[in-house]
């Protein structure tokens, strides 16, 4: 599972499940991300055999399986514990991570902004952004929002073109914010009409 593409089919997760639960490493890491994604890590007895497997992975250094625990950890709100590793990870790791380098640079560049590191956040998540990684996009996004609201504006709006609608709602919420400090009433009401707008495509049952 790239950052580029999203999740994979279903046919391929149960693919992944066998083969984890035979003990093949990249499996176990491909299954433990996508059920890390969706919040059902550690949830369930059938795919603890292969979650054993990815977390002996981890302890043994794997540099993949230690990308995806930061990104557990981060998911997990434990952003300190989630920084050590992924750092760990760029130090000695990264020109062994393959396929798998762009999901790294995301979860630590999502890390970084957590832990208020925004000059290595922003750089790392808009060098993604330029490379075609729509992931990057609402996080840069995010991160840009209380320094440079209009350029925040930009990357949020194509990420919520390609489906993330609650990009739309940060928009919106960016828009009322500069209507509060908007210096004329005109100026105000246009930002207003604009947040109105965001909203309602944030709305998956507006109708237009």
């Amino acid at each position: 599972m790239e950052a580029s593409r999203g999740s994979k089919s279903g046919l391929a997760s149960v693919l992944w499940f066998t083969a984890a639960s035979w003990g093949f490493g990249p499996s176990a890491c491909s299954l433990v991300a996508i059920l890390a994604a969706h919040g059902e890590y550690g949830k369930s007895t059938a795919t603890a055999p292969a979650e054993r497997r990815f977390r002996a992975l981890v302890k043994a250094g794997d540099p993949v399986a230690m990308a995806i625990e930061g990104d557990i950890l981060y998911r997990q709100g434990k952003y300190s514990e989630a920084e050590a590793i992924l750092r760990k990870v760029q130090q000695k790791h990264a020109a062994d991570l393959g396929n798998w380098e762009p999901n790294f640079r995301l979860a630590f560049g999502k890390t970084l902004a957590r832990r208020d590191k925004m000059n290595q956040a922003i750089a790392m998540l808009r060098a993604l952004a330029d490379d075609g990684y729509i992931e990057a996009d609402q996080q840069l996004g995010s991160a840009l929002r209380s320094t440079d609201p209009d350029e925040a504006l930009q990357y949020l709006f194509k990420a919520g073109c390609t489906g993330a609608l609650h990009c739309f709602e940060e928009m919106a919420t960016i828009e009322l914010d500069k209507a509060a400090n908007a210096k004329n009433s005109s100026d105000a009401a246009d930002h207003r009409l604009w947040a109105g707008e965001l909203a309602r495509l944030a709305d998956r049952k507006a109708e237009f």
